[in-house]
């Protein structure tokens, strides 16, 4: 099997978390916490940044390439809202402007240079100049940045076309770098991004995808694992078949979506997406087998990680640093709830761990633990531990991800004079749509879906019965997950 780059590495963290660091009640906000399989950093509502793991490369942006062993340690960064880590590290400030860190053998910091003597990395956290984006995407040998516009560029090691700028066959297999941000051709309204070891993925507005770089496995999901005889594409192309997706996350070697119907679909070199194979591979989208009513999504190395609605966790795939969290090494082929884990919120998995928050504000993880990337010095877990304490006297519903609030009903009448039932709710930042469940029997069938819109009312027309008392909440979607749910409000149909 072909292998490329620092596979292990390829790992993306997102999520949103309350935690108490120190013994001091501290807010993790809207992105967050991200790792590399080998280090994690962490934001707090003080504005500092936190990391712990090995940090060999200087990942962790501490100016040294010495271990932390714990989240307690300050960064000396001001206004960052937002982490991201894979070979490199990346600081997302307030103002889109981006500081990085961490190896720069293939020029991934967009520094505009390579560095390839000593640690072949730079600890001290760097600025990207004349470059601002909304959010980063980084694989091992580079890196791609959405910005405001929906625009996508990238830099770094150009191999198997990853930087996705059209570059011909002999150029893309001649070890090409670009130092500075090029934009990624032909793309254009994208909403989110997320990147593998050698390929990338992109969100676009109308729930399509797009892909580009290594497709060695298929994990372009375009049909074909392979283009020009190179096992890549220079340029975006379409993922095949896959329509309504609302979230995405790209591992080493295959891809993962969720789409709004609650099903996950996922494609490239698979473990456990069906149980007739423990690995297959597939070029193009194949349905996970025993998933539905399903959140938000994250791919680990060789291990996928799901939310349900019902606030329980599943997970597949491989399982020898006890990524799967069932108290076993034992690879599964299928997905399975994670034992003793209810009332969870958002989740994250990283090369080979997972994080999950509760509806409580606690912090709980399980996964690899060899070099203090969980904050302390225990070895792997093989089942959810609570890593950090959550505090009541914060509710959840005030971090990261929030709850809409105000809501309210009232029935109008139209112009033809049919009734209307108006439900309202405060707009919520960086909400991308809201969803709305509508029932007269708690919430357990909903009867009205609202998807793809970011005003805050919806106008139910029809699918309600005069003099029926109906209850109804409302979520927000944000880049890379749901919201938490807001408090449920009743009105009568009259």
């Amino acid at each position: 099997m072909k292998s490329f780059g620092f596979l292990y590495f390829s790992c993306r963290l997102i999520i949103s978390l309350l935690v108490l660091t120190n013994f001091i009640p501290v807010k993790l906000f809207s992105q967050l916490i991200a790792g590399n399989g080998a280090n994690n950093l962490i934001i707090c509502n003080d504005g500092s940044v936190r990391g712990s793991g090995i940090n060999n490369k200087g990942n962790l942006g501490t100016e040294t390439t010495t271990p932390s062993s714990s989240f307690v340690p300050k960064l000396s960064l001001q206004n960052v809202k937002a982490v991201f880590m894979a070979t490199g590290s990346f600081f997302l400030r307030s103002d889109g402007t981006i500081l990085s860190s961490g190896d720069n053998t293939f020029g991934q910091l967009g520094l505009g240079k390579r560095d390839t003597t000593g640690c072949f990395c730079i600890p001290t956290p760097k600025l990207i100049s004349n470059f601002t984006a909304k959010s980063i995407a980084p694989g091992d040998r580079f890196t791609a940045a959405l910005k405001s516009d929906g625009t996508v560029w990238s830099w770094g090691n150009n191999t198997y076309g990853a930087l996705g700028d059209g570059e011909s066959l002999t150029t893309v297999l001649s070890n090409r770098y670009s130092l500075d941000p090029t934009q990624v051709k032909g793309l254009s309204g994208i909403t989110a991004i997320s990147a593998g070891a050698g390929h990338t993925l992109a969100l676009k507005g109308d729930g399509t995808l797009m892909s580009w770089g290594l497709n060695n496995y298929g994990q372009l999901g375009n049909g074909t694992s392979s283009r020009e005889g190179c096992q890549c594409s220079s340029l975006p192309v379409s993922v095949s078949g896959l329509t309504n997706i609302i979230a995405i996350s790209a591992n080493s070697l295959s891809s993962m979506a969720l789409k709004s119907d609650g099903t996950v679909w996922a494609w490239g070199y698979l473990y456990g997406t069906t149980s007739a194979s423990p690995s297959v591979m597939s070029a193009t989208p194949i349905q996970v087998q025993g998933l539905n009513g399903i959140n938000a999504i994250s791919a680990g190395n060789t291990h996928g990680m799901a939310l349900k609605k019902d606030g329980t966790v599943w997970t597949w795939g491989d399982n020898d640093l006890g990524q799967l969290g069932d108290s076993t090494t034992i690879k599964r082929t299928t997905p399975a709830q994670v034992a003793n884990l209810t009332g969870i919120v958002s989740i994250a998995a990283n090369g080979f761990n997972c994080f999950a928050l509760k509806n409580d504000g606690t912090l709980w993880a399980w996964g690899r633990n060899l070099s203090f990337e969980l904050g302390e010095a225990s070895g792997n877990k093989l089942r959810p531990y609570k890593i950090i304490t959550g505090t009541s006297t914060i509710p959840v519903s005030n971090i990261g991800f929030l709850a809409p609030l105000n809501l309210s009903s009232n029935i109008l009448t139209s112009p033809t004079n049919s009734k209307i039932a108006r439900l309202s709710w405060n707009l919520l930042p960086d909400a991308k749509f809201y969803e709305v469940e509508i029932s007269s029997s708690g919430l357990l069938r909903p009867l009205i879906m609202l998807t793809r819109s970011n005003v805050g009312f919806i106008d139910v027309t029809s699918g309600l019965s005069i003099g029926t008392i109906y209850s109804w909440r409302v979520r927000a979607a944000y880049q890379f997950q749901y919201g938490a749910f807001s408090t449920t409000h009743k009105f009568t149909f009259k």
